[in-house]
């Protein structure tokens, strides 16, 4: 007998240490991370405990020993408490979306329990404890229904809450019976109401850990969609850059284009002759090739302009400029329109005489080349040249000097001639 009544001590000390252990686990667990249910779940561990600590006599004899009346109170008091605890962590932990059915029903069994709660100190034990049984028996019933929907609606935890609720209905109705005299031996029902709930807490507990692995794979997915995403709109961002990028380059090719070419004649212009003049100066020097500068002037177009107008003059260029490009035609060497009616020639690789000669077919070229007026006259229009050959230890500066020189005496010479600096003008 001694035995026995060890045995049952020992249960009953390991079952509410559990217990407790396991409230004061998921009160932590809410303080950490502020999940409501967590409180739920260890308000209502602790409820469930407290109810057993009453119904085996363990709190009269250790909280209100000298409460009689009280003692007879805290028992229907404490399953409407139960009931309370129950509705509010399964409603918590299966995501009842708000206005539902199953929201409206455990919304009413939560405020049914809160009115037990005060209507209990107004019945009589015999009423009061029929009525909140009744109630949490109903609470059970109708979570556990409401987790089997949950269930089938796809929510995975809800197959362990089930599970913890089955076995809680099935320990409550046994208990239940066994308390109001319809079963036997009711020491051994409470043993097996304690298995239940035991079983129930760790089952829900599972499901918790459950849960959370399902709302930490969410967040993962949430997070992986959330990169994949990013990484797209980076992929898109970058690909408009680039295509950016290249219609600027386009554009900054084009803008230099425009910005070294001659409108008029499609020619390069004084900035381009600017620009590489110094460097095929540089690159004579270095390879101890010939470089050579003529320097091309249209005669007497002041008075082509002033008889014939602006645009037969332009005509004029745009015709002296194909001759230009007909008869200089290596990769290297330029063609370049720098003044009103002045035209420069860069000849790399060319030497002098080589230079007067090209300048010369251009100039008999042009001469038998007539050009139809608006009035329908034929209009003849001479050139004269000037050429001059890199100096190495000249600037590029002063090779222009010269070659502008030579055709200051190609003008002065009679015009329509080619002009070889520090020499003879070539006929």
């Amino acid at each position: 007998m001694v035995a026995d009544s060890n045995h049952l001590t020992l249960t009953h000390g390991l079952f509410y240490g559990a217990l407790l252990v396991f409230a004061v686990f998921n009160l932590l667990l809410f303080f950490s991370s502020g999940t409501v249910y967590y409180f739920h779940n260890a308000f209502y561990m602790a409820t469930m405990g407290l109810f057993l600590f009453a119904m085996g006599g363990f709190a009269n004899q250790y909280f209100w020993p000298d409460s009689t009346g009280f003692a007879n109170t805290s028992i229907p008091l404490l399953i409407a408490v139960c009931a309370l605890a129950m509705t509010l962590f399964g409603r918590s932990f299966l995501e009842i979306a708000p206005d539902t059915l199953a929201a409206t029903t455990l919304r009413a069994q939560a405020w049914a329990s809160a009115v037990l709660l005060v209507v209990t100190f107004m019945l009589p034990y015999n009423r009061s404890i029929l009525l909140n049984t009744t109630l949490a028996l109903t609470v059970i019933g109708s979570l556990f229904v409401i987790g089997v929907l949950r269930w089938r609606q796809g929510y995975l935890p809800a197959l362990w809450y089930v599970l913890a609720w089955s076995v809680m209905l099935v320990g409550a109705l046994i208990y239940a019976l066994a308390a109001f005299g319809y079963l036997a031996d009711f020491l051994a029902r409470e043993f097996f109401m304690l298995t239940a709930i035991g079983a129930q807490v760790i089952l829900l507990n599972y499901a918790m850990v459950q849960r959370w692995r399902l709302l930490n794979q969410k967040l993962l997915d949430v997070e992986h969609n959330a990169r994949s995403e990013l990484e797209i709109k980076v992929h898109e961002r970058t690909a408009q850059l680039r295509n950016t990028m290249r219609e600027l380059e386009r554009a900054n090719r084009k803008l230099a284009t425009l910005s070294l070419n001659d409108a008029l004649t499609g020619l390069y212009n004084r900035r381009h002759l600017d620009n590489i003049l110094p460097e095929l100066c540089a690159e004579a020097r270095r390879t101890s090739q010939p470089l050579t500068l003529a320097l091309i002037d249209a005669d007497h177009f002041k008075r082509i302009n002033d008889t014939y107008g602006h645009s037969f003059g332009d005509l004029c260029l745009q015709r002296i400029a194909d001759i230009l490009s007909q008869h200089v035609k290596r990769p290297r060497d330029v063609v370049i329109r720098f003044g009103g009616e002045e035209f420069a020639l860069l000849l790399p690789g060319t030497d002098s005489e080589g230079a007067c000669r090209v300048c010369q077919d251009i100039l008999d070229d042009m001469r038998h080349t007539p050009i139809n007026a608006e009035d329908g006259s034929e209009v003849i229009i001479t050139l004269s040249a000037g050429v001059a050959r890199l100096d190495p230890a000249e600037l590029d500066q002063e090779l222009f000097r010269r070659a502008d020189e030579a055709l200051y005496q190609a003008k002065a010479s009679g015009r329509d001639r080619v002009a070889l600096t520090d020499a003879e003008a070539v006929p």
